[in-house]
């Protein structure tokens, strides 16, 4: 009876935290749209260079594409072998759920479960969607960086540069522990048993160096092909906005976007482009437009993936002794 009210708590719970997270993102639309001209905000969406959408939308299936190659050679490290048509339906299964899933990247709890299903390996499993945001990271900011030398005379606000620094720093010590042997460092983290299996596993990239490059490489292909997404849409409008903006801020809004306090970034999406553009000018009907269309084709990969979920054969997707 204990077990049974405890379930009903967590669920209740559980219940309880999505309703107030899709009230928050419905009372940040609502907030945002009063504080723009939508008249004007339509305009700007109704006079877009399709052409440029189009690219703009084929580069998210390219950037899938880069994502699952670099996914499957993080799971080889782990000794988990799945094809790469698997990786392909857990990948739209993911960017399905993801819609309705807290935060921008809720469709990686999805991906974890799927290949532990499949692996019967749940660490490991975990490990590797954790090791995929984490170089992920370190390539986007490695870009921003490099954006930065060029194009630092945009950034008045000294806020960014210092949150940009610090996201910096905070990978490279990750890294550094992860990479560098140090006997004080293993000591401490190996005192704990669960956090000495996720040391484990993730130290295991250590020893696969020539294999940690190739996932460095992808993951700078991939997140370079996630930022262009941005000016194609805005350069769609017609808006004049330095490329390199967009290197140096959109990797800022996509850390914001994995705050969980929204469904799938909505609201906070919005708040972060009228914030970040509004100080190259841009006003803010225009930066929400941008953030609106870029959901928007997100969206229709998130469909297509509806339709491969509903179609795949769960048998297939399971371990196989």
């Amino acid at each position: 009876m204990d077990c049974q009210r405890r379930w009903m708590f967590k669920m209740n719970k559980a219940i309880a935290l999505k309703i107030a997270k899709a009230c928050i993102s419905l009372f940040l639309i609502f907030y945002i749209l009063q504080g723009i001209d939508v008249a004007k905000l339509l305009l700007t969406i109704k006079s877009a260079d399709v052409y440029l959408l189009i690219i703009a939308f084929l580069s998210n299936g390219i950037n899938i594409i880069f994502r699952i190659y670099k996914w499957q050679i993080i799971l080889i490290v782990q000794k988990i072998y799945v094809p790469f048509k698997i990786l392909l339906i857990f990948s739209f299964t993911s960017a399905f759920f993801s819609i309705f899933l807290p935060t921008a990247y809720g469709g990686d709890i999805i991906r974890a479960y799927d290949v532990s299903k499949f692996s019967n390996k749940r660490l490991e499993s975990v490990t590797s969607i954790l090791v995929d945001r984490g170089s992920g990271a370190l390539a986007l900011f490695l870009i921003t960086a490099f954006a930065l030398l060029f194009g630092h005379n945009l950034i008045q606000d000294i806020r960014i540069i210092s949150f940009i620094i610090g996201v910096l720093l905070l990978i490279l010590i990750f890294t550094i522990i992860i990479f560098i042997e140090n006997k004080i460092i293993i000591k401490i983290i190996t005192s704990n048993k669960i956090i000495k299996n996720i040391y484990n596993t993730f130290n295991i990239y250590r020893y696969h160096k020539r294999k940690s490059i190739e996932i460095l490489i992808l993951s700078l292909l991939a997140q370079v092909i996630a930022i262009l997404y941005y000016p194609l849409i805005a350069y769609s409008f017609g808006l004049d906005v330095p490329l390199v903006y967009f290197l140096i801020v959109i990797p800022i809004i996509l850390v914001i976007l994995m705050l969980p306090i929204s469904i799938g970034g909505i609201g906070v999406r919005e708040g972060a482009f009228i914030f970040f553009f509004k100080k190259v000018g841009v006003p803010p009907y225009e930066a929400v437009s941008i953030a609106l269309v870029a959901f928007g084709l997100y969206l229709i990969w998130g469909l297509i993936g509806g339709v491969v979920y509903a179609m795949r054969n769960p048998q297939k997707m399971s371990h196989k002794k």
